[in-house]
């Protein structure tokens, strides 16, 4: 194209791709988070996705790899033999559009840490509110509308010295959750990083990682609790 009445060349290159668990897959060209190796950064069986301590070399996902498989997948003519391989490897049958670009599909498209909260949140939000007794809900209904929200979010009210004021009976340990919940968040959001400061994000991300399972059963093997062990590598 010309610029400025001269000639130049024009090159353009794709970054990091954002997106949410599902639209992450499929940029990938991974299955949904539905099949058996679901997850678009790694090769853990959905029944592991809680598992401890993953040796995570061995799990992961790696671009040279997931070409060689995709290739196996494309020569097979029969649609059984090809849906077998796709199930084995948590591949989708036809390649990503964006396959055609040059791009390091995996870790060009990190997991995504907002979408993957937000969800996580909603989903403590929902378990939570079912232990309110009808009162309880009423109550947290008129605090939540009165809720001012401060200039300053260092500024709120420390969780542990005024819960009792929201005259609510929800068990300490359920409290202890949205604590891990509040310092995880304050980790993942800050403005900048430092050594100490990915240090204590991968704490609270292991932290959260163990004590959500323990508490709730709808957390066992959830995506959004398995992708903290990915989450602090995926900010740097």
């Amino acid at each position: 194209m010309t610029v400025q009445r001269q000639d130049a060349w024009i090159i353009a290159g794709l970054n990091i791709i954002m997106a949410d668990l599902p639209q992450g897959n499929d940029m990938t060209g991974v299955l949904r988070h539905n099949a058996n190796k679901g997850c678009h950064t790694c090769k853990i069986t959905k029944e592991l996705l809680s598992v401890h301590n993953q040796d995570i070399v061995t799990t992961l996902r790696y671009h040279h790899i997931t070409d060689e498989e995709i290739l196996k997948i494309s020569y097979k003519t029969i649609m059984s033999r090809r849906d077998q391989l796709c199930t084995e490897y948590g591949l989708r049958s036809l390649p990503s559009i964006l396959d055609k670009l040059k791009r390091e599909r995996h870790l060009q498209t990190p997991q995504d840490v907002y979408h993957a909260t937000a969800k996580k949140i909603g989903h403590l939000l929902k378990l939570t509110c079912k232990l309110f007794s009808r009162k309880e809900e009423d109550n947290f209904i008129d605090i939540w509308k009165n809720f001012e929200i401060p200039k300053r979010w260092s500024s709120l009210s420390n969780l542990i010295t005024h819960y009792n004021n929201f005259m609510i009976s929800i068990p300490k340990i359920i409290i202890s959750c949205w604590i891990y919940v509040a310092k995880t968040m304050k980790a993942v959001f800050n403005k900048k990083f430092t050594l100490d400061s990915y240090e204590e994000l991968q704490q609270c991300l292991e932290e959260e990682f163990s004590i959500f399972s323990k508490v709730f059963v709808n957390f066992v093997n959830l995506p959004n609790i398995h992708i903290n062990i990915y989450a602090s590598f995926d900010t740097c």
